[in-house]
């Protein structure tokens, strides 16, 4: 049987691979709900959907309505609300309820996916700086070198996994994809709306979804690319902590006549 410390080591070293298991998941994880967190709170995003899409004139609701109804739903994905209540202007001035019951359910849904995202993006970033402090700058098992080299393996799996993503889009095209994450995420059928006359679809129609999922695509290349070239000019510019320590200079012929002669 193995002794105490015997035991004692065995666990280090499980908690070891552990920890480096999560700062490898936790690196692509961090990339990608950061993404998402900027773009469900910009509201930029939000005014390029109703000028871009028409929705003042699709909807019959003002411009100036529908943006203080976009700035309703970014504050919603943050507050304590189960409900989304938003008031607009009919065309007849009647302050009337933006969104019908089926709408506000379907958002309750996707409050529920966006907050699971902020959360996600905490708990990695939690994952990442304690590893990052208590591994490499505390403990010390592990140069800033071992860090950036492990950063650069996670940046790669992530473009790696966004590569994958754009194929199969591509494959199977974005109209089917977009059924069918709606499919894996949702348990209802709230999502499906008419475009006729519920107006979250005529404000955020499936082409903005489109636009909005290329943006995405594009701020995670840029996050991972961004991350990995600080990783990358870390380990150039210190090359002795990135590969093999550098050799010990030999003395000169010159040196060695220099050196007085060692008694026999």
């Amino acid at each position: 049987m193995t002794d105490s410390g015997g035991q004692a080591t065995d666990w280090q070293r499980w908690l070891r691979v552990v920890a480096r298991a999560l700062y490898a998941i936790a690196i692509p994880l961090l990339i990608i709900s950061t993404a998402v967190r900027v773009l469900f709170s910009t509201q930029a995003v939000y005014t390029y959907a109703i000028d871009h899409y028409h929705a003042a004139e699709v909807t019959g609701i003002s411009r100036d309505d529908l943006i203080a109804a976009t700035e309703d739903i970014r504050a919603y994905f943050t507050d304590n609300q189960d409900y989304l209540r938003t008031l607009v202007h009919d065309q007849n001035g009647d302050v009337v309820p933006l969104f019908n019951t089926r709408e506000v359910l379907h958002m309750h849904d996707v409050k529920q996916v966006v907050r699971f995202f902020y959360g996600l993006q905490t708990w990695s970033l939690l994952v990442v700086a304690t590893y990052s402090v208590a591994i490499v700058l505390w403990a010390g098992e592990e140069s800033l070198a071992d860090l950036a080299r492990r950063t650069l393996r996670a940046v790669l799996a992530t473009i790696v996994l966004l590569v994958l993503f754009g194929v199969v889009a591509a494959a199977g095209g974005f109209d089917a994809a977009f059924v069918t994450f709606h499919q894996i995420v949702f348990h209802n059928d709230y999502w499906r709306l008419d475009p006729t006359r519920d107006h979250l679809v005529q404000m955020f129609p499936e082409g903005f979804w489109l636009d909005a999922t290329v943006l995405l695509c594009l701020l995670i290349a840029l996050e991972a690319l961004t991350l990995g070239g600080v990783a990358w000019l870390y380990l150039r510019r210190h090359p002795a902590r990135a590969g093999t320590p550098p050799e010990t200079p030999r003395p000169s012929p010159v040196d060695d006549e220099r050196q007085p002669l060692r008694s026999r």
